[in-house]
């Protein structure tokens, strides 16, 4: 809206201001003075014509983001949320498919002076209106929200879905929808995987005391090359192997026996850089400083992956793969680390 350019009275002001026409007003009003851009000195009526208060434009795109999530046995408690902040951005909790959206003042903040309204145009597998939100409802911007999806029961496996959200948005006062975009959500939930066993795939070499061979060539008794890490807790030892953690590194390169081994499929797979693998894969990588193991699922972008070649790599690429693979699991001693697939890996078989 717009005060008018010719004859003007404070009812055009009030009603530009948002608030009601018979409003009691004066020239000397901070928000008056701000709409017409008089911060001091004299001001008079003519200041405000042809005026807008809602000094805002807005570009939001159609928006889709991806999250994968691993759960509690049998429930789905991990949530993926698209939020709307005062600060008049829009981020995600996921990775960004494609497009972006963000809605951009031209004069100051645009958070108060904006509403937002959204509805549930496709519910894959359970969407939810959060921080006080209901469906079809305007609400000022005056505080962060958001809305979420999760899928739903997960008992083995994965299960996944895909929400889509219509926002709108709209000056305050002005029952004028500015923008439109439509939200996709689509969520992967997982059956938690910190107890599986990790497993490389079986068509990955391994180096042995004999020469290369392929995983699934392996068998009982095969020596492997290995790597001792100094200070890593023995897989006996209730798992602590996975959450320890080091500022320093030291070891060695050496060789382990393989002591079990067992070959399955996996419905499902992640890949990491060139490899592939289980999605409970463990890794040994260097993050923020830090040396430990990773599974493969919670890998992140700026982790760096130690090689075959006992190099640091970047993580420049890791996806999930949704289709079936064939995977070894392999238990090795004396040391519970071995080497392949690029990289240096902890065997899969807990030992009870």
């Amino acid at each position: 809206m717009t005060t008018p350019s010719g004859q003007i009275g404070f009812s055009d002001i009030s009603t530009e201001l948002g608030t009601s026409s018979t409003s009691q007003r004066s020239l000397n009003d901070s928000s008056v003075r701000a709409l017409a851009g008089k911060s001091s000195g004299q001001i008079g009526l003519g200041d405000c014509r042809g005026k807008s208060w809602y000094a805002y434009t807005t570009t939001m795109t159609n928006y889709k983001s991806r999250r994968s999530v691993s759960t509690t046995s049998g429930t789905a408690n991990n949530y993926h949320r698209i939020y709307f902040h005062q600060n008049g951005s829009i981020t995600t909790n996921g990775s960004v498919e494609s497009g972006s959206t963000r809605w951009v003042s031209q004069t100051g903040s645009p958070g108060n002076d904006f509403d937002v309204r959204v509805s549930v145009t496709t519910n894959g597998a359970g969407s939810e209106l959060s921080n006080g939100m209901s469906a079809n409802t305007w609400y000022r911007l005056n505080a962060d929200r958001y809305f979420e999806h999760h899928v739903s029961r997960v008992t083995n496996g994965s299960s996944s879905g895909e929400s889509k959200f219509k926002v709108e948005l709209r000056w305050r006062g002005n029952n004028s929808i500015k923008d439109t975009a439509t939200f996709t959500l689509n969520t992967t939930a997982f059956k938690a995987i910190d107890a599986d066993p990790g497993c490389l795939w079986t068509g990955h070499e391994v180096e042995t005391k004999n020469g290369f061979k392929k995983l699934k060539d392996l068998v009982i008794g095969d020596v492997v090359r290995s790597y001792i890490i100094n200070g890593l807790p023995d897989e006996s030892s209730q798992r602590r192997w996975e959450e320890w953690q080091s500022s320093e590194l030291s070891g060695e390169p050496s060789w382990s026996e393989v002591r079990n081994m067992e070959i399955t499929e996996e419905g499902m797979y992640m890949e990491v850089n060139n490899t592939k693998c289980s999605l409970s894969h463990p890794f040994f990588i260097q993050r923020n400083g830090l040396f430990g193991f990773c599974r493969a699922l919670y890998l992140q972008a700026g982790d760096k992956l130690l090689k075959d070649d006992l190099t640091w790599g970047s993580l420049t690429n890791v996806k999930l793969v949704k289709s079936p693979l064939e995977v070894l699991m392999l238990d090795v001693e004396e040391n519970d680390t071995y080497i392949a697939g690029g990289y240096v890996n902890h065997n899969g078989i807990q030992k009870p």
